[in-house]
């Protein structure tokens, strides 16, 4: 086996295409421009020529809303009928929401909401959020966008404290 057949190996069994490229750019918050309900970051789509895959994984942490109240619950349930006493409850929900989407002009490339809420019967103290995405995108053409934003949107939630993440542009989605 010669020295080149061994190299074309080893870059076949670690994964790694031998014309594969990628550029990973870190980015916060503070990269990005303030909106209505959250954050956007405009990503220059020159930087995808010849390019198509298009990774992002970001956190997102701020704040949850607490809402507390009392109801009333049956203690004990037959057939769907109570035929217990009733007492009351507390019952607590922490609520934080963020809506991520990719935006190449006018077309959504996707559009994911996640959350870190609690609903439970105990008093929450605890009101840090913390989110974690990852996304990917492979197509033709990104380089034609006009315009490519990413926009992080708070859906339910006290406030977003910090966003923080990177983009990775390839030719190949084996890295």
């Amino acid at each position: 086996m010669t020295s080149k057949s061994i190299i074309i190996a080893a870059m076949l069994f670690s994964g790694v295409s031998a014309n594969a490229q990628a550029n990973s750019v870190p980015f916060s918050n503070a990269e990005m421009t303030v909106s209505d309900k959250g954050y956007t970051l405009s990503i220059a789509p020159l930087q995808f020529e010849g390019n198509r895959h298009l990774s992002i994984e970001l956190e997102v942490s701020g704040v949850k809303t607490i809402s507390r109240q009392s109801i009333s619950v049956c203690t004990y349930l037959q057939a769907d009928v109570c035929t217990g006493a009733t007492r009351e409850v507390n019952h607590t929900k922490a609520e934080f929401e963020a809506q991520v989407a990719l935006r190449c002009d006018d077309n959504v490339l996707f559009d994911i909401t996640s959350h870190d809420s609690e609903f439970t019967n105990e008093n929450v103290v605890a009101d840090i959020a913390n989110i974690h995405v990852e996304q990917s995108v492979f197509r033709e053409n990104l380089s034609s966008c006009e315009s490519l934003t990413l926009n992080v949107n708070l859906a339910k939630g006290d406030r977003v404290s910090t966003v923080l993440g990177s983009y990775t542009v390839s030719d190949s989605t084996s890295n």
